[in-house]
């Protein structure tokens, strides 16, 4: 497994992103008087960071080169997987009423 080399790019693109999600967390914590949905939504976006981070090393760790493999067709087939697996979930959350977003609004009627 090739491991890539650290630049001066890398390094500068991790700490600008860590440094944004500080301050929207610090920001996050002073804005508001009623803290009900902050600290899950930053547990939440934690969560989602890990996440992407395994999935990244996943990813380098199986497919090293990346000539190897149709990258269309692995991307649609992770699409695919996850339209799959999240659907049923988005339903549930729909039905439930455990979902605030605005955007979901249409899809009540047909569940």
């Amino acid at each position: 497994m090739g491991i890539e080399d650290a630049s001066v790019v890398k390094i500068v693109g991790i700490v600008i992103c860590f440094a944004g999600a500080v301050s929207v967390g610090l920001q996050d914590d002073t804005s508001s008087d009623d803290d009900t949905g902050s600290v899950g939504g930053d547990i939440m976006a934690v969560i989602g960071s890990i996440g992407y981070g395994l999935y990244t090393t996943a990813m380098r760790y199986k497919v090293p080169d990346d000539s190897q493999v149709s990258m269309q067709l692995l991307l649609g087939y992770i699409g695919l997987i996850n339209a799959v697996i999240l659907t049923p979930a988005l339903v549930i959350m729909v039905r439930e009423s455990l979902t605030t977003s605005h955007y979901l609004s249409y899809i009540s009627p047909l569940i």
